[in-house]
């Protein structure tokens, strides 16, 4: 959805156009940031607030009073009902959607073409599951990509269930903080990464 947002104008030329009006760089690119963020953000919502809705209708309420340990594994290190479990769930996965709609949108903001503003951005979306299928641990270059808590079986809540750290030298850091503290920087920069590239792009 977000993957043609500038590359479209580009290759239609209505680019050209819009860079005439006197809000037509700076100001734009700022706007239509906020704009892929809040329709995320709304989409997002909507669809987690649903998912968890009928699961908990489904498997009753009294389960949320459930703790991680019992339901999933006793070495669980958040000590966690299931219900505040998924308010966690919620809020990191958010923070990973913006990062990825942001991420998106700064390859949209350099890509000529919207095919490949779209390839680019797929891949980068599936890239974490894969790598991990490949080396089938977690690792600083997994962490890195904004995706990393999306996969099939790299996603957060196996991170929060589960012990998988990171290390550097003899420091250790634990591996959701790491993931949503690196969405976070990610969002910040591929946000002023696609301002600049926007308004410093030449149109051919």
């Amino acid at each position: 959805m977000v993957a043609p947002v500038f590359s479209e104008r580009y290759e239609s030329g209505e680019d050209s156009v819009i860079r005439c009006a006197e809000f037509g760089r700076g100001k734009l690119v700022r706007t239509m940031l906020m704009a892929v963020i809040t329709v995320s953000s709304i989409m997002y919502w909507v669809g987690i607030g649903t998912h968890l809705l009928v699961s908990d209708m489904i498997f009753g309420m009294n389960t949320l009073k459930e703790s991680v340990q019992v339901l999933y594994t006793v070495y669980s290190l958040p000590a966690l009902n299931l219900l505040e479990l998924q308010i966690v769930l919620a809020l990191t996965g958010w923070v990973c959607c913006i990062a990825i709609t942001v991420m998106a949108t700064c390859v949209s903001s350099i890509m000529q073409e919207t095919s490949t503003a779209m390839v680019v951005s797929i891949i980068m979306v599936f890239l974490p599951t894969f790598i991990y299928m490949g080396i089938g641990s977690v690792s600083w270059l997994l962490a890195l990509l904004p995706s990393a808590a999306v996969g099939l079986s790299n996603n957060m809540l196996y991170s929060l269930v589960d012990l998988r750290f990171l290390k550097i030298g003899g420091i250790v850091f634990w591996y959701p903080v790491v993931l949503v503290f690196f969405d976070i920087i990610e969002t910040v920069v591929f946000g002023i990464i696609s301002h600049f590239a926007y308004i410093r792009h030449q149109v051919r």
